[in-house]
Protein backbone atom coordinates (compact mmCIF):
# COMPACT_ATOMS: atom_id res chain seq x y z
CA UNK A 1 0.00 0.00 0.00
CA UNK A 2 1.36 3.24 -0.67
CA UNK A 3 -1.20 5.59 1.04
CA UNK A 4 -1.99 9.02 -0.42
CA UNK A 5 1.60 8.86 -2.77
CA UNK A 6 1.77 7.87 -6.52
CA UNK A 7 4.18 5.86 -7.43
CA UNK A 8 5.65 6.52 -10.94
CA UNK A 9 3.88 4.55 -13.54
CA UNK A 10 6.50 1.38 -13.51
CA UNK A 11 6.76 1.34 -10.20
CA UNK A 12 2.67 1.16 -10.04
CA UNK A 13 2.38 -1.50 -12.47
CA UNK A 14 5.27 -3.58 -10.84
CA UNK A 15 3.74 -3.21 -7.39
CA UNK A 16 -0.13 -4.50 -8.43
CA UNK A 17 2.06 -7.20 -10.53
CA UNK A 18 3.63 -8.17 -7.08
CA UNK A 19 0.29 -8.24 -5.47
CA UNK A 20 -1.36 -10.16 -8.27
CA UNK A 21 1.47 -12.77 -8.36
CA UNK A 22 0.77 -12.47 -4.26
CA UNK A 23 -2.57 -13.21 -4.30
CA UNK A 24 -2.30 -16.08 -6.91
CA UNK A 25 0.49 -18.22 -4.51
CA UNK A 26 -2.15 -18.22 -1.95
CA UNK A 27 -4.05 -21.45 -1.83
CA UNK A 28 -5.35 -21.39 1.68
CA UNK A 29 -7.52 -18.64 3.42
CA UNK A 30 -8.45 -19.51 7.25
CA UNK A 31 -10.32 -16.79 9.16
CA UNK A 32 -10.12 -17.22 12.82
CA UNK A 33 -11.34 -15.56 15.89
CA UNK A 34 -9.24 -13.08 17.94
CA UNK A 35 -11.52 -13.29 21.37
CA UNK A 36 -14.70 -15.56 22.09
CA UNK A 37 -16.41 -12.82 24.34
CA UNK A 38 -20.18 -13.58 24.03
CA UNK A 39 -20.12 -15.77 21.31
CA UNK A 40 -22.52 -18.22 22.32
CA UNK A 41 -25.09 -15.53 20.74
CA UNK A 42 -25.61 -15.50 17.80
CA UNK A 43 -25.33 -11.96 17.01
CA UNK A 44 -21.75 -11.96 18.09
CA UNK A 45 -21.28 -14.92 16.07
CA UNK A 46 -22.55 -13.28 13.00
CA UNK A 47 -20.00 -10.47 13.57
CA UNK A 48 -17.46 -12.92 13.15
CA UNK A 49 -18.74 -15.05 10.18
CA UNK A 50 -19.81 -11.45 7.97
CA UNK A 51 -15.74 -10.44 8.42
CA UNK A 52 -14.11 -14.00 7.82
CA UNK A 53 -17.20 -14.11 4.61
CA UNK A 54 -15.84 -10.71 3.46
CA UNK A 55 -12.51 -11.81 3.50
CA UNK A 56 -13.04 -15.42 1.58
CA UNK A 57 -14.82 -13.17 -1.42
CA UNK A 58 -11.62 -11.53 -1.85
CA UNK A 59 -9.78 -14.94 -2.47
CA UNK A 60 -12.53 -16.65 -4.44
CA UNK A 61 -10.30 -19.77 -5.89
CA UNK A 62 -8.99 -20.42 -2.61
CA UNK A 63 -9.51 -23.08 -0.04
CA UNK A 64 -11.83 -21.53 2.58
CA UNK A 65 -10.95 -22.64 6.04
CA UNK A 66 -12.72 -21.40 9.16
CA UNK A 67 -11.10 -22.28 12.64
CA UNK A 68 -12.72 -22.39 15.71
CA UNK A 69 -11.00 -23.49 19.18
CA UNK A 70 -11.95 -26.71 20.95
CA UNK A 71 -12.99 -25.14 23.96
CA UNK A 72 -15.39 -22.94 22.21
CA UNK A 73 -16.60 -25.05 19.47
CA UNK A 74 -19.89 -26.24 20.62
CA UNK A 75 -21.16 -23.08 22.13
CA UNK A 76 -20.08 -21.31 18.80
CA UNK A 77 -21.61 -24.10 16.15
CA UNK A 78 -24.57 -25.49 17.87
CA UNK A 79 -26.28 -23.54 21.08
CA UNK A 80 -29.23 -22.31 18.78
CA UNK A 81 -31.71 -23.67 15.55
CA UNK A 82 -29.53 -20.33 13.85
CA UNK A 83 -25.59 -21.19 15.07
CA UNK A 84 -26.28 -24.90 13.47
CA UNK A 85 -28.51 -23.32 10.49
CA UNK A 86 -25.07 -20.99 9.59
CA UNK A 87 -22.93 -23.62 10.34
CA UNK A 88 -24.18 -25.62 7.72
CA UNK A 89 -24.70 -23.00 5.24
CA UNK A 90 -20.89 -22.44 5.65
CA UNK A 91 -20.11 -26.00 4.88
CA UNK A 92 -23.04 -26.35 2.24
CA UNK A 93 -20.97 -22.87 0.78
CA UNK A 94 -17.35 -24.97 0.38
CA UNK A 95 -16.09 -23.67 4.10
CA UNK A 96 -13.94 -26.00 5.83
CA UNK A 97 -14.90 -26.23 9.18
CA UNK A 98 -11.73 -26.95 11.53
CA UNK A 99 -11.83 -27.24 15.40
CA UNK A 100 -8.34 -26.25 16.18
CA UNK A 101 -6.26 -23.81 17.51
CA UNK A 102 -4.75 -21.29 15.52
CA UNK A 103 -0.80 -22.50 16.29
CA UNK A 104 -1.76 -25.94 15.64
CA UNK A 105 -3.42 -25.48 12.50
CA UNK A 106 0.07 -24.02 11.25
CA UNK A 107 1.89 -26.29 12.08
CA UNK A 108 0.10 -29.32 10.94
CA UNK A 109 -0.82 -27.02 7.39
CA UNK A 110 2.93 -27.37 6.64
CA UNK A 111 5.27 -24.82 5.59
CA UNK A 112 5.52 -26.14 2.13
CA UNK A 113 1.84 -24.70 1.67
CA UNK A 114 0.65 -21.09 1.05
CA UNK A 115 -1.47 -19.91 3.60
CA UNK A 116 -2.84 -16.95 4.81
CA UNK A 117 -4.12 -16.98 8.41
CA UNK A 118 -6.71 -14.12 9.34
CA UNK A 119 -8.38 -13.17 12.50
CA UNK A 120 -11.94 -11.34 13.12
CA UNK A 121 -12.00 -9.28 15.59
CA UNK A 122 -14.57 -8.54 17.38
CA UNK A 123 -16.23 -5.51 18.20
CA UNK A 124 -19.66 -6.00 18.84
CA UNK A 125 -20.23 -4.09 15.02
CA UNK A 126 -20.62 -5.62 11.38
CA UNK A 127 -18.23 -4.76 9.07
CA UNK A 128 -17.39 -6.16 5.61
CA UNK A 129 -15.06 -4.95 2.48
CA UNK A 130 -17.50 -4.68 0.08
CA UNK A 131 -20.85 -3.24 0.04
CA UNK A 132 -22.54 -6.52 -1.56
CA UNK A 133 -20.84 -8.99 0.64
CA UNK A 134 -24.21 -9.16 2.93
CA UNK A 135 -26.11 -9.42 -0.14
CA UNK A 136 -23.76 -12.58 -1.36
CA UNK A 137 -23.99 -14.73 1.99
CA UNK A 138 -27.54 -14.10 2.07
CA UNK A 139 -27.80 -15.64 -1.84
CA UNK A 140 -25.55 -18.09 -0.70
CA UNK A 141 -27.56 -18.98 2.05
CA UNK A 142 -31.17 -19.00 -0.06
CA UNK A 143 -29.26 -21.70 -2.22
CA UNK A 144 -27.55 -23.81 0.43
CA UNK A 145 -31.10 -24.26 2.31
CA UNK A 146 -33.01 -24.84 -1.52
CA UNK A 147 -34.89 -21.32 -1.37
CA UNK A 148 -33.18 -20.18 -4.83
CA UNK A 149 -36.50 -18.50 -5.47
CA UNK A 150 -36.04 -15.93 -3.32
CA UNK A 151 -33.12 -14.42 -4.10
CA UNK A 152 -34.37 -11.98 -7.09
CA UNK A 153 -37.47 -11.62 -4.63
CA UNK A 154 -38.17 -7.71 -3.72
CA UNK A 155 -40.90 -6.06 -3.54
CA UNK A 156 -43.48 -8.76 -4.01
CA UNK A 157 -43.14 -11.47 -6.51
CA UNK A 158 -45.67 -10.39 -8.59
CA UNK A 159 -45.95 -6.53 -6.64
CA UNK A 160 -49.15 -7.33 -5.06
CA UNK A 161 -50.36 -8.39 -2.23
CA UNK A 162 -51.19 -12.54 -1.53
CA UNK A 163 -53.85 -12.39 0.62
CA UNK A 164 -53.24 -15.27 2.47
CA UNK A 165 -49.82 -14.06 3.36
CA UNK A 166 -48.47 -15.24 6.57
CA UNK A 167 -44.58 -15.63 6.60
CA UNK A 168 -44.29 -19.26 4.42
CA UNK A 169 -43.93 -22.69 6.68
CA UNK A 170 -44.61 -21.20 9.86
CA UNK A 171 -48.81 -21.06 10.20
CA UNK A 172 -48.71 -22.99 13.18
CA UNK A 173 -45.93 -20.99 15.06
CA UNK A 174 -47.86 -17.48 14.64
CA UNK A 175 -49.83 -16.55 17.33
CA UNK A 176 -53.33 -14.81 16.07
CA UNK A 177 -52.97 -16.38 12.74
CA UNK A 178 -54.31 -14.18 9.76
CA UNK A 179 -57.83 -12.49 9.79
CA UNK A 180 -60.00 -12.86 6.75
CA UNK A 181 -62.15 -10.01 6.24
CA UNK A 182 -65.30 -9.23 4.25
CA UNK A 183 -62.86 -5.94 2.57
CA UNK A 184 -60.83 -9.17 0.87
CA UNK A 185 -63.09 -8.95 -2.65
CA UNK A 186 -63.43 -5.15 -2.88
CA UNK A 187 -59.60 -5.19 -2.25
CA UNK A 188 -59.11 -7.78 -4.58
CA UNK A 189 -57.75 -5.40 -7.62
CA UNK A 190 -55.38 -3.58 -4.60
CA UNK A 191 -51.51 -3.93 -5.41
CA UNK A 192 -48.57 -3.08 -4.20
CA UNK A 193 -49.66 -3.31 -0.52
CA UNK A 194 -46.31 -4.07 1.57
CA UNK A 195 -46.59 -7.32 3.93
CA UNK A 196 -46.08 -5.91 7.73
CA UNK A 197 -45.75 -8.87 10.45
CA UNK A 198 -44.24 -7.92 14.63
CA UNK A 199 -41.39 -10.30 15.43
CA UNK A 200 -42.19 -10.31 18.84
CA UNK A 201 -39.74 -12.27 22.03
CA UNK A 202 -40.68 -14.63 24.77
CA UNK A 203 -38.75 -13.61 27.55
CA UNK A 204 -37.12 -9.78 28.62
CA UNK A 205 -38.32 -7.23 26.08
CA UNK A 206 -41.39 -8.89 25.29
CA UNK A 207 -43.37 -6.16 23.05
CA UNK A 208 -46.77 -5.48 25.34
CA UNK A 209 -50.08 -5.20 23.24
CA UNK A 210 -48.15 -6.52 20.25
CA UNK A 211 -52.11 -8.27 18.94
CA UNK A 212 -53.62 -4.77 19.80
CA UNK A 213 -51.16 -3.18 17.46
CA UNK A 214 -51.57 -6.03 14.64
CA UNK A 215 -54.95 -5.42 14.86
CA UNK A 216 -54.70 -1.24 14.74
CA UNK A 217 -52.36 -1.40 11.57
CA UNK A 218 -55.49 -3.49 10.03
CA UNK A 219 -57.39 -1.19 10.40
CA UNK A 220 -55.33 1.93 10.04
CA UNK A 221 -54.13 0.75 6.89
CA UNK A 222 -56.86 -0.96 5.54
CA UNK A 223 -55.28 -4.09 4.86
CA UNK A 224 -57.05 -7.51 4.17
CA UNK A 225 -54.76 -9.13 6.26
CA UNK A 226 -54.04 -8.92 9.77
CA UNK A 227 -50.16 -8.60 10.53
CA UNK A 228 -48.80 -11.26 11.91
CA UNK A 229 -47.12 -11.97 15.61
CA UNK A 230 -44.71 -14.40 15.61
CA UNK A 231 -41.82 -15.47 17.57
CA UNK A 232 -38.28 -16.62 16.36
CA UNK A 233 -38.29 -19.60 19.37
CA UNK A 234 -40.52 -21.36 17.34
CA UNK A 235 -38.68 -21.76 14.18
CA UNK A 236 -36.26 -23.89 12.20
CA UNK A 237 -33.41 -22.02 10.56
CA UNK A 238 -34.74 -22.42 7.32
CA UNK A 239 -38.42 -21.17 8.58
CA UNK A 240 -36.46 -18.15 10.09
CA UNK A 241 -34.92 -17.54 6.56
CA UNK A 242 -37.97 -17.61 4.72
CA UNK A 243 -40.20 -15.74 7.05
CA UNK A 244 -37.94 -13.22 6.73
CA UNK A 245 -37.35 -12.93 3.20
CA UNK A 246 -41.38 -12.72 3.34
CA UNK A 247 -41.75 -9.55 5.33
CA UNK A 248 -41.28 -5.89 3.77
CA UNK A 249 -42.03 -4.57 6.91
CA UNK A 250 -41.09 -5.86 10.33
CA UNK A 251 -41.56 -4.24 13.79
CA UNK A 252 -39.94 -6.08 16.30
CA UNK A 253 -37.89 -5.09 20.03
CA UNK A 254 -34.62 -4.97 20.64
CA UNK A 255 -33.06 -8.47 20.39
CA UNK A 256 -31.31 -11.13 19.11
CA UNK A 257 -33.80 -11.93 16.40
CA UNK A 258 -33.04 -9.11 15.01
CA UNK A 259 -29.69 -11.07 13.53
CA UNK A 260 -31.56 -12.56 10.51
CA UNK A 261 -32.76 -9.06 9.13
CA UNK A 262 -29.40 -9.99 6.78
CA UNK A 263 -32.02 -12.42 5.02
CA UNK A 264 -34.48 -9.80 3.80
CA UNK A 265 -34.94 -8.92 0.52
CA UNK A 266 -33.77 -4.87 -0.61
CA UNK A 267 -36.18 -2.65 -0.22
CA UNK A 268 -37.61 -3.69 2.95
CA UNK A 269 -37.70 -2.62 6.28
CA UNK A 270 -37.56 -3.26 10.10
CA UNK A 271 -38.22 -0.79 13.05
CA UNK A 272 -36.60 -1.97 16.27
CA UNK A 273 -38.16 -0.95 19.72
CA UNK A 274 -35.40 0.79 22.24
CA UNK A 275 -35.88 -0.13 25.65
CA UNK A 276 -35.48 3.42 27.99
CA UNK A 277 -31.79 3.90 28.69
CA UNK A 278 -30.66 1.05 25.94
CA UNK A 279 -29.39 3.36 22.83
CA UNK A 280 -27.66 0.21 20.94
CA UNK A 281 -29.85 1.75 17.46
CA UNK A 282 -26.64 1.62 15.31
CA UNK A 283 -25.91 -2.41 16.00
CA UNK A 284 -28.48 -3.71 13.88
CA UNK A 285 -28.76 -0.59 12.07
CA UNK A 286 -25.65 -1.30 10.65
CA UNK A 287 -26.47 -4.77 9.46
CA UNK A 288 -29.57 -3.73 7.84
CA UNK A 289 -27.63 -1.01 6.00
CA UNK A 290 -25.07 -3.22 4.55
CA UNK A 291 -27.95 -5.75 3.45
CA UNK A 292 -29.78 -3.05 2.08
CA UNK A 293 -32.48 -2.85 4.35
CA UNK A 294 -33.90 0.23 5.49
CA UNK A 295 -33.74 0.75 9.65
CA UNK A 296 -35.18 3.03 11.88
CA UNK A 297 -36.49 2.46 15.59
CA UNK A 298 -38.42 3.91 18.42
CA UNK A 299 -36.76 4.65 21.52
CA UNK A 300 -39.18 4.46 24.95
CA UNK A 301 -37.36 7.60 26.98
CA UNK A 302 -37.37 11.15 25.90
CA UNK A 303 -33.54 11.83 26.09
CA UNK A 304 -31.92 8.90 24.10
CA UNK A 305 -27.90 10.61 24.57
CA UNK A 306 -28.65 11.46 28.55
CA UNK A 307 -30.07 8.79 29.78
CA UNK A 308 -27.93 5.74 27.92
CA UNK A 309 -25.21 8.02 29.28
CA UNK A 310 -26.23 7.91 32.91
CA UNK A 311 -27.15 4.11 32.50
CA UNK A 312 -23.80 2.91 31.13
CA UNK A 313 -22.31 0.58 33.77
CA UNK A 314 -22.60 -2.85 32.63
CA UNK A 315 -25.06 -3.74 35.43
CA UNK A 316 -27.14 -0.61 34.45
CA UNK A 317 -27.45 -1.85 30.63
CA UNK A 318 -28.37 -5.77 31.78
CA UNK A 319 -31.37 -4.30 34.05
CA UNK A 320 -32.33 -1.76 31.29
CA UNK A 321 -32.56 -4.81 28.59
CA UNK A 322 -35.12 -6.94 30.91
CA UNK A 323 -38.27 -5.23 31.31
CA UNK A 324 -41.17 -5.52 29.00
CA UNK A 325 -41.51 -2.72 26.50
CA UNK A 326 -44.87 -1.25 25.93
CA UNK A 327 -44.56 1.47 22.94
CA UNK A 328 -47.37 3.78 22.55
CA UNK A 329 -49.38 2.81 19.32
CA UNK A 330 -49.63 6.45 17.80
CA UNK A 331 -45.46 5.84 17.47
CA UNK A 332 -45.85 2.75 16.10
CA UNK A 333 -48.33 3.64 13.84
CA UNK A 334 -46.09 6.70 12.72
CA UNK A 335 -43.29 4.41 12.21
CA UNK A 336 -45.37 2.31 9.87
CA UNK A 337 -46.54 4.91 7.47
CA UNK A 338 -43.15 6.28 6.98
CA UNK A 339 -41.74 3.11 6.06
CA UNK A 340 -44.40 2.31 3.90
CA UNK A 341 -43.81 5.34 2.17
CA UNK A 342 -40.08 4.30 1.93
CA UNK A 343 -40.80 1.02 0.45
CA UNK A 344 -43.14 2.66 -2.19
CA UNK A 345 -40.07 5.06 -2.93
CA UNK A 346 -37.66 1.95 -3.42
CA UNK A 347 -39.99 -0.11 -4.95
CA UNK A 348 -41.01 2.47 -7.38
CA UNK A 349 -44.69 2.62 -7.05
CA UNK A 350 -46.70 5.19 -7.14
CA UNK A 351 -48.59 6.21 -4.03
Amino acid sequence: ATGNVAAPPDTAVSQKAGVAAGVKRIKTVACSLNNYFDTEQFPHQMEVISRCWSLWRHFPNTKHVFLIRPEHYKEFTSLSAFSRGMMEVLRKSNVTIISQREYKYKHNFGAHRRMLLTYAIQTKSFKTLREDDMEDLRRSTLKALGLEQYIGYRCGAVHRIDHQFAPPMTTAAINGGISHTNKQQQQSERTHLPRIAILNRKGTRRLIGAHNISSLLQDVFDLPYRPPVFFLDDLSFEEQVEAFNSIDIMLSPHGAQLTSVLFMARCSSIIEVLPHAYDWNDYYGTMAALSGVNHSYIYLGTDRVAETEAASEYEAQVEARKPPLCAPAHRMVEAVKIQVEQWNRCCGFRQ
